[in-house]
């Protein structure tokens, strides 16, 4: 039994939230492992989860098919070698 189904995912490095484009701290900037030269926009639905989406944090994000401000989402942040569920 498949409980949850995470769609494609991509590696990400925080650089700032709120974004610097659109401050609503539901938002941050991110760069993609595989392209730190783009800034994209990423929605951090549990905001900033008691500090662990901070600059420079590593987290999993997906991409948001029609997105209207954001083109990724957070789902996981890693911490401490650990995979925190974000979403």
């Amino acid at each position: 039994m498949q409980l949850y189904n995470i769609p494609e995912t991509y590696n990400a490095t925080i650089i700032s939230r709120p974004s610097k484009t659109i401050k609503s701290p539901y938002l941050a900037d991110i760069y993609l492992e595989n392209d730190t030269e783009t800034i994209y926009m990423c929605h951090t639905p549990s905001l900033g989860c008691c500090g662990m989406i901070i600059p420079g944090a590593q987290v999993i994000v997906g991409k948001i098919k029609n997105g209207v401000k954001s083109h990724y989402v957070l789902y996981h942040v890693l911490c401490k070698n650990r995979m925190i569920g974000k979403h």
